[in-house]
């Protein structure tokens, strides 16, 4: 067993310094960097109140086409609900009619808050065949 004044890790270092090659002190903690917070007034609950990023001073409205936002009508839902089928009928049979009806109750379901993007699109795609079948048939002729 050693003795405790045989512990080479106590005993000061022959040349004056920490055999560990660090200074016996700590060095001085830097100051904190400056909080938001600290120059808010005492009214305040928001460091960001007179930020650019503050909430606009006018209302915004709930109201998009004059239907809340995220709210589906029954007239929406069923004017999407056409444009769909409307537009799987015009990529089949009659794509003038079809298709075309597909696309105004498309944007009619979008203005009343439904869902009319897929049978706009399927109006579009209708189309867009029936105008490739045509030039591919009259350049065959």
């Amino acid at each position: 067993m050693s003795h405790p004044d045989n512990n080479p890790y106590n005993a000061p270092s022959p040349y004056g310094q920490n055999p560990y090659g660090q200074n016996s002190t700590p060095p001085p903690v830097p100051p904190a960097p400056n909080s938001p917070y600290e120059n808010v007034p005492q009214g305040s609950n928001s460091p960001y109140e007179n930020s650019p990023y503050a909430q606009s001073p006018y209302a915004q409205s709930p109201y998009a086409n004059g239907v809340p936002q995220g709210v589906q009508t029954e007239e929406g839902k069923k004017k999407s609900t056409l444009a769909i089928v409307f537009g799987i009928i015009g990529l089949f049979l009659f794509p003038i009619i079809f298709s075309s009806l597909a696309i105004y109750q498309g944007k009619q379901a979008t203005a009343l808050g439904g869902n009319g993007k897929p049978g706009f699109i399927l109006g579009v795609v209708g189309w867009v065949l029936f105008v490739i079948t045509t030039l591919f048939y009259l350049m065959n002729r």
